[in-house]
């Protein structure tokens, strides 16, 4: 077999990957449970918006999960219908056993109507001797990524890594074999959806079947899946330069009920909206500040779960739910007083100097490193937030809180900072910017019988999810719309 320069196969791989729009990508993805599809986190990462296509047309889909390190996404596409796939157990996968794939490569190119390729396994570990991984010489090409690795009963054995894969051989090994491609192992799939909840359904070896019948199965579970409007980070007319979006890291988790946490580096940004009108007032004027210092923040909203932990061992009162459900559904009906006794039960659990994040620190997360309306852009859509808009229904839209996780994460990795609950922070209230901190620190001074609330809730506008709205309450108000995410101080 012959090699491609790397520096070709770059040109080659770009053009391949983004055809006629820069601004729409493809991959593929499969449903392992009813509504609930498995892609690579690089298929869906920093999308505006993803739509799934199946045959009876397009759907919304919302990020349930992503796990960078892994390459993995779970997606959740509401009203999608049709078979879900069988993974493989036992999980043994054996060195030279035939496997198959089937995908959506190379988007209007090849056919619409998916891709079947077929090889052997030519090693059980990834580059450099890497776990978790498989080598395969299934062919695959770029819209290859997320799709099913099935053996010859047809049973899921692995998730398809088809984004630079040959690039990556050749930072390597110097070259770029041509018969080289990637899976991420069924072991690794299955840690991910057991760790989601998520109820795959499981087979033993079955009878090897002739691939015709293997490719019509793939064809039942298997959909191509868009990526709309990637995020760019754009320059502020303040002349401030917002911070680029760097992939979160995740701390591991102080206690096993404590909140997920991601750091954010220290930056510069412009606070404030440019928006004109009697309702932006709160949000002027404009000014750069600088947060001072790397901070931890919750990757969620948080839960019911984590709540009730605090509740058990006395450093929280009970937290109504409404009705709605608890476990991983954001907690609601909670003060800012309450908010404070969670996050110092937190503290004194862990050790640790959690805290409720000030309005600087919100804002500088919210946006992620942009300076439109949203951190998504100008607009937003159902399929990006929880929210209300009078007069419209829309079957993508809650009609209470959703789980923490059920829309996308912004460029900082952080799920619902648009929507789902109204989240507390520490600042005192005081109408517009004059005088408060341009160092990220709280404000301590003004009304402080009332604190400030950001980021607008399931029962808002779309107006009021931007990410330089204000609100403000009495501390001691509870309502359903109003929860917390909690900071730390690294």
């Amino acid at each position: 077999m012959g090699y491609l320069k790397p520096s070709l196969f770059v040109a080659v791989l770009a053009t391949a990957t983004f055809g006629a729009s820069a601004q729409v990508s493809s991959g593929t993805g499969f449903s392992v449970a009813p509504q609930i599809l498995v892609t690579n986190e690089h298929v869906i990462a920093d999308c505006v918006s993803i739509e799934v296509i199946a045959a009876d047309g397009r759907r919304k889909a919302a990020v349930l999960d992503m796990d960078v390190q892994n390459d993995l996404a779970l997606l959740r596409v509401v009203g999608l219908r049709g078979p879900t796939a069988r993974l493989r157990n036992p999980r043994n996968v054996r060195l030279g056993e035939p496997v198959m794939v089937f995908g959506f490569p190379l988007a209007g190119s090849l056919s619409s109507g998916g891709n079947f390729t077929s090889g052997l396994v030519s090693a059980l570990r990834g580059l450099r001797d890497a776990a978790g991984e498989l080598q395969i010489t299934s062919p695959v090409q770029p819209g290859n990524s997320g799709g099913p690795l099935l053996d010859s009963g047809g049973l899921v054995i692995g998730v398809v890594q088809a984004k630079l894969d040959a690039l990556r051989s050749a930072i390597a090994t110097g070259d770029i074999p041509q018969n080289v491609n990637f899976a991420i192992s069924l072991e690794v799939l299955a840690d991910f959806l057991v760790k989601n909840n998520v109820a795959f359904r499981e087979s033993p070896l079955s009878a090897t079947l002739d691939t015709a019948r293997i490719a019509a199965l793939a064809q039942t579970f298997t959909y191509r899946i868009e990526c709309h409007g990637k995020s760019r980070q754009l320059k502020s007319s303040s002349g401030v330069n917002p911070p680029v979006a760097q992939p979160s890291t995740r701390l591991p988790k102080d206690c096993d009920v404590c909140p997920e946490m991601v750091v954010i580096s220290a930056g510069t940004f412009t606070m404030g909206s440019r928006e004109t009108g009697a309702q932006w007032l709160d949000s002027r004027p404009l000014r750069p500040v600088t947060i001072a210092r790397d901070f931890s923040i919750g990757k969620y909203e948080v839960t019911f779960d984590e709540w009730d932990a605090c509740t058990r061992e006395g450093g929280c009162g009970h937290a109504d739910d409404r009705g709605w459900g608890r476990g991983r559904m954001p907690v609601i009906s909670i003060s800012w007083d309450d908010a404070n006794q969670y996050v110092q039960w937190l503290a004194r659990k862990t050790k640790k100097s959690y805290r409720l994040l000030t309005e600087a620190e919100w804002e500088f997360s919210a946006r992620a490193g942009t300076n439109t309306k949203y951190s998504f852009g100008e607009s937003i859509s159902p399929s990006m937030a929880n929210y209300r808009e009078p007069g419209v229904v829309l079957v993508e839209q809650e009609v209470q809180t959703a789980k923490v996780g059920s829309y996308p994460a912004n460029g900082f990795g952080l799920h619902e900072m648009h929507g789902n609950v109204w989240e507390w922070t520490q600042d005192c209230w005081l109408a517009g910017y004059s005088g408060a901190p341009t160092d990220g620190r709280a404000r301590e001074s003004g009304a402080c019988t009332h604190r400030v609330l950001r980021g607008g809730a399931w029962s808002s506008t779309s107006e009021n999810l931007a990410s330089a709205v204000r609100s403000f309450d009495k501390s001691s108000s509870r309502h359903a719309a109003y929860g917390l995410r909690v900071a730390r101080t690294d």
